[in-house]
Parts: structure tokens; C-alpha cells; sequence
């Protein structure tokens, strides 16, 4: 029993340290960001950078990403370039490591904002 419980509240821990599960994105006037979770698809980004290059002129590159049968993440490898000064790149081996860190980037155009660019793990 006593050992039901401490696996119980071991797996109850390690959910709680996932992070957001969902694809979020938003291009506005003031800031521009890309959170990519451990279930975002090929077809998903495949909109979402050229959403990016049409409104905002940010060209977003993960032909080196791989991605399963399903069309998930296998392994991620994105670089953006907000064509404006602003560049960057970030990876993630696997899909699972994902479940535990979002990756993307934040662009911040308002200029009361200290910090301009941000890209790797990332929390909104």
C-alpha cells in the first residue's frame, strides 16, 4: 500500500512539472511569439511560418525538424529571422523532451520593453 502511494505521488509530480500541451502563437503590433509543444504537427507549423512571413515579414526555417508517420514532432530544429536585426535558432531532441520544456520564441516590438528577443525554452 505504502508503495502504491509513493508512486502515486510521484507520477501526480511529474505531470504537474508539464507545460502548456498546446501550439500558441500571436502576431500583434507589440509582440510576436511561437510556443511549440510536444504534440505541435508538420501541417500546424507549416501554417503557422507562413502566418508569420505574411503579416510580420518573420521567416521562420525547421526544414531540419524531423517529424513522425503522424505528423509529430520527432526532433525540432528552428531558426528564425525577424529581418529587422533580430535572429536566432533553438533545438529540441526529441518530442518528450518537449512534454517538459516549450520551445519557440518572443519578439517584443514595444520599445518600453527591456527585453527585445527571446528564443529556446520558453514560457508565456
Amino acid at each position: 500500500m505504502k508503495n502504491l502511494f509513493v508512486i502515486l505521488t510521484f507520477l501526480l509530480t511529474l505531470s504537474s512539472c508539464a507545460v502548456e500541451k498546446n501550439t500558441s502563437y500571436s502576431i500583434s503590433a507589440d509582440k510576436a511569439y511561437l510556443l511549440l509543444a510536444y504534440n505541435t504537427t508538420e501541417l500546424e507549423l507549416e501554417a503557422i511560418t507562413k502566418e508569420f512571413s505574411t503579416l510580420k515579414n518573420i521567416d521562420i526555417d525547421y526544414s531540419n525538424s524531423t517529424f513522425d508517420e503522424h505528423g509529430l514532432i520527432n526532433y525540432l530544429e528552428i531558426h528564425v529571422d525577424f529581418n529587422d536585426g533580430y535572429s536566432g535558432g533553438s533545438c529540441s531532441s526529441t518530442r518528450w523532451g518537449l512534454w517538459f520544456k516549450n520551445v519557440g520564441f518572443i519578439r517584443n516590438y514595444n520599445d518600453s520593453e527591456k527585453k527585445k528577443f527571446s528564443i529556446g525554452s520558453i514560457t508565456i
